[in-house]
């Protein structure tokens, strides 16, 4: 899916555009998206407690189940067009 190449260019381009405009809690949205779109379902354990940035990125990413890669990737663009909807303008 070229979209996703691009959405995930685009998203590494404006780090502190994507950081500095979205919560804590939508940036983890996008982070367990293109784990999965990725990697597919998270293996092992959550990081320890004294982790509490790596596990909340890995519960975020364990939430979405079994979420085909195919349609993770689908979410991340259109996650990234509600958020950013010049961004395909800019990559």
């Amino acid at each position: 899916m070229a979209d996703f190449a691009r959405a995930v260019s685009f998203v590494q381009q404006h780090t502190m555009l994507f950081t500095s405009t979205l919560s804590d809690a939508r940036q983890l949205e996008y982070y367990a998206h293109y784990k999965q779109a990725v990697h597919g379902r998270p293996v092992g354990d959550a990081p320890s407690i004294f982790d509490p940035r790596g596990r909340a990125k890995f519960r975020a990413w364990e939430k979405l189940g079994g979420l085909s890669a195919d349609r993770a990737k689908h979410i991340y663009v259109e996650m990234l067009t509600a958020d950013f909807p010049f961004w395909q303008k800019r990559v």
